[in-house]
């Protein structure tokens, strides 16, 4: 099952919205049973707390400044130890708040974009956090600041993520690990479960199952998000035809990508370059 929020809800008509919650966690946040995902930009910041947060169903260890970002579509839900205290910081961003290269640099990354900062990232992204809050607590809501301040977080993120090698979440001796890299480097040709076999040493009859036990996603469904991910990055860095990208990303025919694109981001590739293209 899963849960949408929407920006109009959720961010009462701002386009940055930013708050702090601690404690212990309950059913009601931030553990669910359900799945969430919305249609803006959402970063969360651990400084406290222990637990398991799975992104489109892969696990990723919670603990002390440990952060991600989700993407508007991206499915969530985290479940901490109920009796472990936890410090939360929570960012939310329009769409089309950040700067768009940043976003770019990001959706390069591929894959959960999740980090465990240093200690000295840790305390320049919560002194952002501070400075955010004290600019709404304080009835000073200034758009540039809160732009400016919100894309130093994301700048730190993206440092901090370029260098993080505790963001995978398997090891590189790990059969799957050579499953994913294998199909980042070769995401445009059609793949079959033999070369996954081949590469993975697995057999040919269980490498689907063992894929999807790992990671939470069958292999279909992990294929298709790399595609589009690297469709998104050239929708925001080339001037290619629609039918261009969907070839070069991998997907048979430019309609099949554009109903696969919708899917999953609401909008059509061509919208979402207009758009993105008037900000």
């Amino acid at each position: 099952m899963k849960f949408f929020q929407s920006k109009i809800i959720c961010m009462q008509e701002n386009e940055i919205v930013s708050n702090f919650v601690d404690g212990f966690p309950d059913r009601s946040y931030p553990n669910s049973d359900i799945d969430g995902y919305h249609d803006f930009y959402e970063l969360e910041f651990f400084t406290a707390g222990i637990g398991t947060h799975y992104i489109d169903g892969k696990p990723f260890k919670v603990k002390t400044n440990y952060a991600y970002l989700l993407l508007p579509g991206e499915c969530h839900r985290i479940h901490l130890d109920e009796k472990t205290y936890f410090k939360l910081y929570n960012l939310k961003l329009a769409p089309d708040v950040p700067d768009k290269q940043l976003i770019a640099d990001l959706i390069k990354h591929k894959g959960n974009l999740c980090v465990y900062f240093n200690d000295r990232d840790a305390q320049l992204i919560e002194n952002e956090f501070c400075f955010l809050s004290d600019i709404l607590n304080n009835g000073l809501y200034n758009q540039r600041m809160m732009k400016n301040s919100a894309e130093r977080i994301l700048n730190t993120f993206l440092c901090s993520l370029s260098l993080d090698q505790q963001s995978i979440s398997f090891a590189k001796n790990d059969p799957v690990w050579n499953i994913i890299k294998y199909t980042e480097s070769n995401f445009k040709n059609d793949l079959s479960l033999k070369q996954l076999a081949d590469i993975s040493g697995i057999s040919e009859n269980y490498v689907g199952i063992f894929f999807k036990k790992k990671t939470g996603l069958n292999f279909t469904s992990y294929l298709t998000k790399i595609r589009l991910y690297h469709a998104l990055s050239l929708l925001n860095e080339t001037d290619m035809l629609i039918k261009e990208i969907s070839f070069k990303s991998g997907f048979s025919s430019p309609e099949y990508f554009t109903r696969i694109f919708t899917s999953a981001y609401g909008i059509s590739p061509r919208e979402y370059r207009k758009k993105g293209r008037s900000l």
